[in-house]
C-alpha cells in the first residue's frame, strides 16, 4: 500500500475511474487546465462547452486547447498583425492574465514558463489540489488502502 500514488497522465482519463472505481481515488496527477480554475476567462470555457457542446464539465484536453488558441488570440490583437515576430514580441513584453494563470509571462521565444497544476480523484472526479487559490480539494495522505 502506497502513501502516495501521483500518475502523470492516466487519473485524468475517464477510463481510468471506470476500470478501477474507488481504487482510482485519491491518486494525485498533473494538469495544464481545469475547470474550477479561478483566474479570468475560465469561467466562460466552462460555460460555452455546457451552452454550445452539451459537456456537463469540459475534459482537461478540451479546456487546455481553448487556453492555448485564446492565448494566440490576445497576441494576434495585440501586435495587430499576424506577423509572427511581432506576435513573439507582444507576448513577451507584458504579462497577461489568462484562463490557466494571472500574470503569465513568454519568454524570448514566444513561450510561457513551464508550469502544472496539481489533482486528486475524488469520488471519482478529478478536483484541484494545486494551486491554493483554485484548490477544490485537501490533499489525502495517507492514501487509504486498497480494497481487497
Amino acid at each position: 500500500n502506497l502513501k502516495l500514488y501521483m500518475h502523470q497522465l492516466a487519473s485524468r482519463i475517464p477510463a481510468w475511474m471506470k476500470e478501477l472505481g474507488p481504487d482510482g481515488d485519491n491518486v494525485l496527477g498533473n494538469s495544464y487546465w481545469a475547470p474550477g480554475l479561478a483566474y479570468p476567462g475560465n469561467d466562460k470555457i466552462y460555460q460555452g462547452s455546457k451552452e454550445k457542446l452539451g459537456m456537463p464539465v469540459p475534459p482537461d484536453f478540451f479546456g487546455q486547447g481553448y487556453c492555448w488558441m485564446y492565448s494566440l488570440e490576445v497576441a494576434v490583437k495585440g501586435a495587430g498583425t499576424l506577423d509572427n515576430t511581432k506576435i513573439r514580441d507582444y507576448l513577451r513584453s507584458r504579462p497577461i492574465d489568462l484562463p490557466y494563470g494571472k500574470g503569465i509571462r513568454f519568454d524570448s521565444r514566444g513561450l510561457p514558463s513551464p508550469y502544472a497544476l496539481t489533482v486528486q480523484t475524488v469520488n471519482g472526479q478529478n478536483k484541484l489540489l494545486l494551486p491554493k487559490e483554485s484548490a477544490q480539494t485537501k490533499l489525502v495522505y495517507p492514501r487509504p488502502q486498497w480494497s481487497k
